[in-house]
């Protein structure tokens, strides 16, 4: 949908809906940050994820935490910065966060460019359908070092880890 101000892409939304000004600030307001926006602050997640002791594989994919993370890049981004979804959130120091985001940031935006997820480091979108490059997710071994990956559901959403390079620890 495009007018000459504005262009909306609808991908797979599960809800959609015009809403009026006092609705749609509402919703902006129950949002957390955008890692894809300049403006966004990720200090509100900080926050929210420091004093949850919810797992840190729930927590990304919380919209009202970070906005925008998917179940494909949270199994993603958690490998690649070896920090296990299984983790509270209230383990996480503020170092690794910072990473997470920052990775998040780098990944997405990357993904934006090539309408595609791609979060292999330094390859072009795949042939396939969709387009997608990926490290672990729906991967039978991890890339960095043969182990084999286990899945386990996170909120009812398929998640991915490398037990090896994602350890368990506090």
């Amino acid at each position: 949908m495009m007018s000459k101000t504005h262009c909306v892409d609808i991908n797979g939304p599960n809800r959609c809906e015009v809403l009026d000004m006092p609705a749609r600030m509402t919703l902006i307001a129950r949002i957390g940050p955008d890692v894809l926006r300049a403006d966004a602050d990720p200090e509100r997640a900080w926050v929210r994820i420091s004093r949850s002791k919810t797992p840190i594989g729930l927590l990304l994919m919380d919209q009202s935490v970070i906005a925008g993370i998917g179940n494909i890049y949270r199994s993603e981004i958690l490998w690649r910065q070896k920090v296990s979804p299984e983790i509270p959130g209230n383990a996480i120091c503020r170092e690794t966060f910072d990473r997470l985001w920052a990775d998040a940031v780098h990944l997405l935006r990357i993904g934006v460019k090539a309408n595609s997820i791609i979060t292999v480091d330094g390859v072009k979108k795949a042939r396939s359908r969709y387009g997608e490059r990926v490290n672990i997710f729906n991967k039978s071994h991890c890339p960095a070092c043969a182990s084999e990956i286990r899945r386990l559901e996170m909120a009812s959403r398929r998640a991915f880890i490398c037990d090896t390079c994602q350890p368990n620890v506090r």
